[in-house]
């Protein structure tokens, strides 16, 4: 299932969500691997800027340190372009 979220970080912002349930990835890395399959896809037929898929995201997070919040796996695809604003967890931690 693709869906935008409730709270999108940038226009375009989509949530890749397995029907089978697992709590993350690593708990089903065939699901897993179907969902990324899926956004690649999906991002892949997106018409922008002349049939390019736009400049993109795909992430997923395993566990509450790794900032994951929903106990499903899921993937965000998320719309990048130049001076968006949006810094990502691993930005500048050293």
């Amino acid at each position: 299932m693709a869906f935008a979220p409730l709270d999108p970080v940038t226009p375009g912002h989509l949530l890749i969500v397995p029907r089978r349930h697992a709590a993350d990835a690593s708990r089903d890395p065939e699901g897993a691997a179907n969902a990324m399959r899926a956004a690649a896809e999906l991002l892949r037929d997106m018409n922008f800027h002349g049939g390019s898929a736009p400049q993109s995201n795909i992430i997923t997070s395993i566990g509450p340190d790794a900032t994951q919040t929903v106990l499903h796996t899921h993937l965000h695809i998320v719309p990048r372009v130049a001076g968006d604003g949006l810094h990502l967890p691993w930005t500048g931690a050293h």
